[in-house]
């Protein structure tokens, strides 16, 4: 068992340089279709490669930030992304490798995490 354990090992340590460690561009999963947006601080979060730069566009809005070492960006819009706008937009996020993901039917507005306990 312990032979066969070892072989594992070192085929994967002979493998490493081949493998490239990529994460590909998404949202969190707080953020998809028909959701709303914070009017407050319309900021959108998620994970890519590290390195990378993540651009989002909202609204007319658009800002990029630089995903950090861990793999996690964070890009706040400016608050006029959400005056002005239709009862919903798209908001797209691309990087430069060609990935992108997008949410549709996104509105802005007051947002509230309630949490509570049950008596019954």
């Amino acid at each position: 068992m312990t032979h066969r354990l070892l072989r594992v090992m070192l085929a994967l340590v002979a493998l490493a340089p081949w493998v490239t460690a990529t994460t590909a561009l998404n949202m969190t999963r707080l953020f998809g279709d028909n959701m709303v947006l914070d009017f407050r601080d319309p900021a959108v979060h998620g994970r890519a490669t590290p390195g990378a730069t993540v651009s989002v566009a909202f609204n007319g809005a658009g800002a990029r930030t630089t995903v950090a070492a861990d793999g996690q960006w964070r890009v706040a819009l400016a608050a006029s992304a959400c005056a002005d706008m239709p009862r919903s937009a798209t908001l797209t996020v691309t990087d430069g490798a060609g990935g992108s993901a997008t949410a549709t039917g996104v509105a802005c507005g007051q947002v509230f995490v309630c949490t509570g306990q049950s008596s019954a």
